[in-house]
């Protein structure tokens, strides 16, 4: 039950913080320090264990290996999802002004966002 709770916890920080940043409460680096934050809590210390507590509750005998492999996939796929968006969009290509790589780095964390 602690293990869901930090998870919870890490879930609703990375919730209250990406609201902050869409009301403009947080700046985009507080912003990915705190999203990186709530997202390590819940996958990286929580997610073998939770899969392994799971799976027990279950009594179902065998490995985890195959949730591990399925939740590091859904990462990457994401990750490639978001470089390739960011790449075909055009946003962050060619020397522009302040303004403008301001405006781009906005529509990249707003493309973020919406994956």
């Amino acid at each position: 039950q602690a293990m869901l709770s930090v998870m919870i916890a890490a879930t609703c920080l990375a919730l209250v913080a990406t609201g902050a940043w869409q009301l403009g409460l947080l700046g985009g680096g507080s912003w990915q320090l705190l999203l990186g934050t709530g997202v390590f809590l819940c996958y990286a210390t929580m997610g073998t264990p939770f899969y392994e507590r799971l799976l027990a509750a279950t009594r179902t005998e065998g490995t985890i290996a195959l949730l591990v492999f399925l939740s590091d996939f859904g990462g990457y796929l994401v990750s490639l999802a978001l470089l390739l968006a960011k790449s075909l969009s055009g946003v962050g290509g060619g020397a522009a002004s302040a303004a403008d790589r301001a405006r781009e780095a906005e529509a990249a964390l707003s493309l973020f966002i919406r994956v």
